[in-house]
């Protein structure tokens, strides 16, 4: 096995990806605020919003052939799979709905991918790439979000994206029980490398610290908005809504 087949949590290539994410992010957000609200603007946007949803679907295709196939990690179930189909309507769209779940969601819950990602593959492997796109225009759109789009989130956002964490997570905490798997880490099983969710004790527990680390995270990410109350200005994803 050679340097480009392995991934490891605090080794170089998380450093080396997280260093690529940063500079990538802040040119795109720099690129959409002088474009914004122009046609070029939305091309760019529609490039990222497809760009995602083709890695989506092919880690979706990938993970559904039958020799890797398996009940327990490959269907699209993750609080991740479904932020970036959202962050990528973000992109597309620029509608609100789709803008409160890519803040929240992004900053909330994608954080712990980039600081404790569970990524064993290298870049020698597509799940590799898959993963970290994916991942990058949730946590980005996240960012863009608010820094292009100009998005405030009010008390209606914050009551969205919590209500539908919360029954995600039910539906999650279900399913895990009645499969015997871990989507959402919130099934009676552990993350297969170190996490925050080693700290939180034994299962059921745990569910009770991690869904109210969860909402007070996202009562964090919504507070100090209360104070900057300035509607954004209109742009191409003001003008989708």
């Amino acid at each position: 096995m050679n340097q480009f087949d392995s991934f490891t949590a605090g080794g170089t290539w998380h450093l080396v990806t997280l260093a690529v994410f940063a500079v990538v992010t802040f040119m795109i957000i720099a690129v959409g605020r002088r474009l914004r609200g122009t046609d070029g603007e939305m091309k760019m946007r529609q490039a990222i919003g497809i760009t995602g949803l083709i890695c989506w679907v092919a880690g979706l295709v990938r993970d559904f052939l039958p020799v890797n196939f398996s009940t327990a990690k490959s269907l699209p179930l993750e609080f991740c799979d479904v932020a970036c189909v959202v962050a990528c309507l973000m992109f597309l769209k620029g509608q609100r709905q789709t803008q409160s779940i890519t803040y929240f969601w992004g900053i909330a819950f994608t954080l712990q991918a980039f600081l404790t990602p569970t990524l064993k593959m290298g870049p020698a492997h597509s799940h590799f790439w898959i993963f970290w796109i994916t991942h990058a225009i949730i946590l980005g759109g996240a960012f863009y979000s608010i820094l292009v789009d100009r998005f405030r989130p009010q008390r209606q956002d914050f009551l969205f994206a919590a209500g539908t964490a919360t029954a995600w997570m039910i539906f999650l905490a279900v399913f895990d029980s009645l499969t015997g798997t871990n989507y959402g880490f919130v099934g009676n099983a552990m993350p297969g490398t170190k996490t925050l969710i080693d700290f939180l004790g034994p299962w059921p527990v745990r569910l009770v610290w991690m869904y109210f680390i969860g909402i007070s995270v996202l009562t964090c990410l919504w507070l100090p908005w209360q104070f900057f109350r300035a509607e954004p200005q209109p742009g191409v994803a003001a003008r989708n809504r």
